[in-house]
């Protein structure tokens, strides 16, 4: 899904950005995983989790299969359904950006032949 958003992108803006989405992307993902380990914290200080107790009440059981279920599962499918929404990538939408892209970068192979070195023996233009 991330290389198609990309690849639209690309195709709308003619700028390519891999690292910034990439980047972003980790950036969310390291940010969300604080905010998890927050609630966990939070939830466990809840159900009356204590560290250094061998016993457990039993809400502490059940308020980590909540942790462990529920709550991902449930903040996954919001963030999917939200994103989706505004951001909708069907099959026939892909194939036509990824036509696109080949007949855009099959023009660029046709005139940007370009020595990656100064050679002396290569005439440039100026």
């Amino acid at each position: 899904m991330t290389t198609d958003v990309i690849d639209a992108f690309k195709l709308k803006t003619g700028e390519a950005m891999e690292t910034i989405f990439y980047s972003a992307l980790l950036l969310v993902n390291a940010v969300m995983a604080a905010i998890a380990q927050a609630l966990s914290n939070l939830l466990l200080e809840a159900a009356n989790y204590n560290a250094t107790d061998c016993v457990q009440p039993s809400s502490v059981g059940q308020y980590l299969r909540y942790l462990v279920t529920i709550i991902p599962g449930g903040c996954y499918l919001l963030v999917l359904i939200i994103i989706i929404w505004f951001y909708p990538i069907t099959e026939e939408t892909r194939k036509t950006t990824k036509t696109a892209l080949d007949f855009l970068k099959s023009m660029e192979d046709d005139y940007t032949e370009v020595p990656l070195l100064h050679d002396e023996s290569v005439q440039y233009i100026t």
